[in-house]
């Protein structure tokens, strides 16, 4: 092996975080060495040495290698780089009922939705739990329980075709409940929770076409809350909230509710006292996306006028 094809395959092997021992001292023999070929490999992760042999990584300066400096050199390294390790490709599920005219305009419709309507597509959930290796897909009419280390399909389950579904056949959104037992999924007037590892559709949460006439579409989001005892959808104007044990609309205790809007107000909902309040610096188009931190005490949104908001307690 010549000397540019080991430094290749060590950088590599950090990289992807599979360096070994050996790697590492290799790295720091060859920049305590002054290795022009190192060196200049280093630039694409912005590492770069000065006149002055400062050691610029990142927005820090080292004036060695020493351990620390090696150490964040390894974070740089991976930090930057992101490789496609699987394509997992879906199969089409278009609604067959063997009548070949009908069978052809639904495939066409279908495949007009998936590339032209920004609600269709897969929709995707990791585990909250590191622990457990996986994440789950929803497409059309199916959900997936995917393997991260085999990037292989655990279990598949299918959602039959229902007479809601004449407006929507795709999922709207996926999650996973913070105990990592259900999953929920959201697709036209209908929010259908599992339990994780089985097909067993525990809870069907509905709305009919004409309790808000406004909302065509139906559900479009779906989230647990922190302690995976309640499940909140919106549908446009409106948010749901169910007890997942009983099945029955939320009763009240005390929990905060953030809910965004197509104005671009941020709402925190005291569900107990029925009370809420608009939170400042609204965004300026509609709201797209929501999260909390998990002490409570941080909330970010984005809008479609292309910027994060970031409130503190």
């Amino acid at each position: 092996m010549t000397h540019p094809e080991q430094i290749q395959e060590t950088l590599h092997r950090v990289e992807i975080g599979k360096q070994t021992d050996e790697d590492i001292k290799f790295l720091r023999q060859q920049l305590l060495a002054g290795d022009r070929q190192i060196v200049s490999q280093l630039g694409k992760y912005n590492v770069n040495i000065g006149q002055g042999r400062d050691i610029h990584i990142g927005d820090r300066i080292y004036q060695q290698w020493d351990e620390q400096a090696i150490q964040a050199l390894v974070k740089a390294i991976q930090k930057v780089t992101w490789r496609c390790v699987a394509n997992l490709t879906e199969n089409d599920y278009t609604q067959s009922i063997g009548i070949g005219i009908i069978d052809k305009l639904s495939k066409q419709l279908t495949d007009f939705s998936q590339q032209s309507v920004m609600r269709y597509g897969l929709k995707l959930a990791f585990s909250p739990n590191s622990q457990q290796e996986y994440f789950v897909s929803s497409g059309n009419q199916v959900i997936k329980r995917w393997q991260t280390n085999t990037w292989e399909m655990l279990r598949e389950i299918s959602v039959p075709f229902s007479i809601t579904d004449t407006f929507d056949l795709w999922f709207t959104a996926v999650a996973i409940s913070p105990n990592s037992q259900l999953i929920a999924a959201c697709k036209a007037y209908q929010v259908n929770v599992w339990t994780l590892g089985t097909d067993n559709l525990i809870h069907t949460f509905g709305k009919t076409v004409f309790s808000n006439f406004f909302d065509v579409f139906g559900f479009d989001s779906v989230a647990f809350s922190p302690d995976s005892k309640i499940l909140a959808a919106n549908d446009n104007r409106d948010i749901k909230l169910w007890d997942i044990e009983t099945g029955n609309v939320f009763s009240p205790d005390g929990k905060t509710l953030v809910s965004g809007g197509n104005d671009g107000k941020i709402v925190e909902w005291k569900i107990t006292k029925k009370e809420s309040q608009i939170l400042p610096q609204q965004h300026s188009r509609g709201v797209t996306s929501i999260a909390i931190s998990p002490d409570g005490e941080t909330l970010i949104s984005g809008g479609r006028d292309q910027t994060i908001k970031v409130w503190r307690r």
